[in-house]
């Protein structure tokens, strides 16, 4: 029996690496950039064969090709982490290093090579930097300046609301409120494609983020990822690849941070406190005081586990909010309940014309719903409805809920309207 369950425990065991390799696989597949170029001689001559490594500077991840008959390198599905460097090794030529070689998602960035003619063992420092303009790609697209959620204070720390600051992008809230994301150039809301690491992370039955509402931030994506976990944000407006699929309006794509040879991390806190606020106009024209207060804290953190080996990259977020807004509605007064719970009233009905020669088993105090309620609600128990509707006689008194008041005038108010804070507390992880 021991042996057996060692054996089901060793194949579980297993099967779970197995599948957490081939994950890890998947994702390295989208969230990608890719980085090309032509070896020419110094007459503009094409050179094959020549031998380009491009290691990755966060990592020390090497990845090592050969120019085509055509002079072409070419490096696909490089995850964007970090600069890159680009060493050209040709015969007959010196040798180039080229260094901050900077790799985009879901672009292809051009760094030709200019070789000259010398030794080997001589070698020309060339600095890349940012491409400003794409000349493979046709597709029209935005990446979202990092800073923009990495100093500057956001509301929902949602990264659907990046998508705001791309042109000809009109806001959820503006174009209709579905909680199914923006619309981008003419195009309805719920068209867009959000995808993190290559991976659908898209809202189908509003299960997700928009269950939080707007303090959470607008819909499009289910998941709403913590910013201090995205490396790039980029949105794809015109003439995205097939790659991408299902989208009309526009494509999202995300790539998440990842561990480095370095060890790296972030801490923040954001609280807002109603004490430093000032009341709402209505609030206090109704007597009651507003909250608000929003607390929003978390980090990351990560680093190597085996030096350019294995990484490890974490974050975690909270945002806690508590909000309450003055809502006014019918209830039942404390005057009236006291009038059924002292007795009274089942006197005054024994005594009325309803009920000539007395009611038997008329109750004499409230019960214990009537009870839980008034401990709760001191200003005045609420109705289910704004309003008292019911079916009435032929004298108005109401058959179906409510109380009779059909010939009856009782000595104490019945309804009133009361305003209260109404309050709506979020916690989101």
């Amino acid at each position: 029996m021991e042996y057996a369950f060692r054996t089901i425990s060793l194949r579980f065991l297993i099967v779970f690496i197995v599948l957490a390799l081939l994950v890890g696989t998947m994702w390295a597949q989208g969230g990608t950039g890719e980085l090309t170029g032509l070896v020419t001689d110094p007459s503009g001559a094409v050179v094959s064969g020549v031998q380009v490594t491009l290691t990755n500077t966060a990592t020390a991840d090497k990845r090592t090709t050969v120019s085509s008959g055509a002079g072409i390198y070419r490096f696909s599905a490089l995850p964007v982490t970090g600069n890159y460097t680009l060493d050209v090794v040709p015969k007959g030529f010196k040798g180039v290093h080229v260094a901050n070689v900077q790799v985009s998602v879901g672009t292809v960035t051009t760094r030709d090579v200019k070789l000259e003619l010398g030794a080997a063992t001589e070698t020309i420092e060339v600095q890349a930097g940012t491409q400003l303009v794409q000349t493979t790609d046709a597709a029209v697209s935005q990446l979202i300046d990092r800073r923009v959620w990495e100093q500057m204070p956001l509301e929902a720390r949602n990264p659907n609301d990046f998508i705001n600051l791309v042109a000809g992008a009109v806001p959820e809230a503006t174009a209709g409120n579905t909680f199914r994301g923006a619309a981008v150039n003419g195009t309805r809301t719920g068209t867009g494609n959000y995808m993190v690491e290559g991976v659908d992370n898209n809202e189908q039955g509003q299960g997700g983020v928009s269950l939080c509402g707007s303090a959470c931030g607008q819909g499009g994506a289910n998941t709403s990822i913590s910013p201090d976990a995205i490396q790039e944000y980029r949105v794809i407006t015109h003439d995205f690849a097939a790659e991408y699929g299902k989208a009309g309006g526009f494509v999202t794509d995300t790539v998440l941070k990842g561990g480095t040879n370095n060890w790296h991390g972030s801490a923040f806190e954001y609280n807002r406190i109603q004490k430093l606020t000032a009341n709402d106009w209505f609030s206090n024209n109704a007597g009651v005081r507003d909250h608000l207060v929003r607390n929003q804290f978390g980090g990351s953190a990560g680093g190597p586990i085996i030096k350019d080996k294995t990484f490890v990259f974490g974050t975690f977020e909270a945002h806690q909010l508590r909000q309450s807004t003055p809502v006014t509605g019918t209830v039942m007064t404390q005057q009236f309940f006291n009038f059924v719970n002292s007795g009274q009233l089942a006197t005054f009905v024994n005594n009325s014309s309803l009920c000539a020669g007395g009611c038997p088993g008329l109750p004499t105090t409230a019960g214990p719903i009537f009870q839980q309620l008034e401990a709760k609600y001191p200003q005045g128990i609420p109705l289910v409805n704004s309003s008292i509707n019911c079916a009435t006689d032929a004298t108005g008194a109401c058959l179906s809920e409510g109380i009779w008041t059909g010939g009856l005038a009782y000595p104490v108010p019945i309804y009133d309207s009361v305003t209260q804070s109404a309050v709506q507390p979020i916690n989101q992880y």
